[in-house]
């Protein structure tokens, strides 16, 4: 049985490792992204709640003022 020759041990070893580490920056620049969309969602979402908060508590106030004063304009807004 024929010995393997070194250079070709080498350059296979080379290119095992050079794969893995294609692989791992692969997963690395992937999982990154994956991290930047869930942030921009999660400030997304953030920023929808804070919108209906503020929807929620205007429209609150109209009612409140228009049962209170009987006021035209706050029974528009409500």
């Amino acid at each position: 049985m024929k010995k393997p020759n070194l250079a070709f041990c080498l350059a296979g070893t080379a290119a095992v490792s050079l794969s893995v580490i294609l692989l791992l920056i692969g997963f690395y620049s992937f999982n990154s992204f994956t991290k930047k969309l869930v942030y921009e969602q999660l400030f997304a979402s953030v920023n929808d709640i804070e919108a209906l908060r503020q929807y929620s508590e205007d429209l609150s106030r109209a009612a409140i003022i228009y049962a209170i004063t009987g006021d035209s304009d706050a029974r528009k807004k409500y």
